[in-house]
């Protein structure tokens, strides 16, 4: 897809992610690594979500939309795991990271209310 390599599980992950959002209200809008997997029928053990996640990270970058995989968290912190604030916020500073967190939750809620996650799905080739 225009220049990213990615496989079918990407864009399921995509999409279930996507479909989450839309249907979910902001309090309730986060899903476990373990919900995820079973959402993807146990074809991806939830410790090995995060290879998947990140996959999609450049993409976001390009469109201008938050990471829409923070809403992906650990059952036992309510968090993502560190790998993914290792890898998206690596040039800030640990104790900032629930600063950002926070923000990047906001983010993904503003694109709800303004439908941008549209593009996301249009790119992908999802039903949105």
């Amino acid at each position: 897809i225009y220049g990213y390599d990615l496989c079918d599980i990407d864009i399921r992950i995509a999409e279930i992610l996507l479909n989450h959002i839309k249907e979910t209200n902001y309090n309730n809008r986060s899903i476990t690594y373990k919900e995820l997997s079973y959402a993807l029928d146990g074809e991806v053990h939830e410790e090995q979500l995060g290879r998947y996640l990140g996959n999609l990270f450049s993409i976001y970058i390009e469109i201008g939309l938050p990471c829409i995989s923070a809403i992906v968290v650990n059952s036992y912190t309510g968090y993502p795991g560190d790998v993914f604030f290792k890898a998206f916020y690596r040039h800030i500073k640990r104790d900032k990271w629930d600063e950002k967190y926070i923000q990047c939750l906001n983010d993904i809620e503003q694109c709800k209310i303004y439908d941008k996650w549209r593009e996301l799905a249009i790119l992908l080739n999802i039903e949105y």
